[in-house]
């Protein structure tokens, strides 16, 4: 506070404007720090959303989790996917590099496309896709 204050009124007086006197530098740090202090204390914590908890698919149906990653220093992206059993058992996994799509929302409809596909190849005939942001 008080290497601002100082700055302030260097500034200040640099351009002819009224500037708060050396000797009342240090009772306004102390104001300032005490209000910012004060300010600090009446804000409200933040709440963190709970643990997501992985919700199983039914019984004799898969669930396909999938997800888009970016990797920009390759210009690629990679794809990823989880299928499991209702009872969270991994039956198979995927992960593949793909070229960079034109943006995230298409990366993430390919990531659900291949998981698809990737379910019916494995006689998966019943799944549910479910897109991992968030989730499991």
């Amino acid at each position: 506070m008080i290497a601002w204050l100082i700055w302030t009124r260097r500034n200040k007086m640099r351009t002819n404007e009224a500037a708060l006197p050396n000797t009342k530098l240090a009772q306004s740090a102390s104001a300032l720090l005490a209000e910012f202090q004060q300010g600090k204390q009446q804000q409200q914590p933040k709440k963190r959303p709970g643990p997501v908890r992985w919700q199983p698919p039914p019984v004799d149906t898969v669930k396909a989790n999938f997800d888009g990653a970016v990797f920009r220093a390759d210009q690629e992206a990679g794809i990823g996917v989880v299928l499991r059993n209702n009872e969270g058992h991994v039956l198979a996994a995927l992960s593949e590099r793909v070229m960079m799509p034109v943006s995230v929302e298409v990366l993430e409809m390919l990531a659900a496309r291949r998981a698809a596909l990737f379910a019916w190849n494995l006689a998966f005939v019943w799944c549910a896709l479910k897109e991992t942001q968030n989730s499991y």
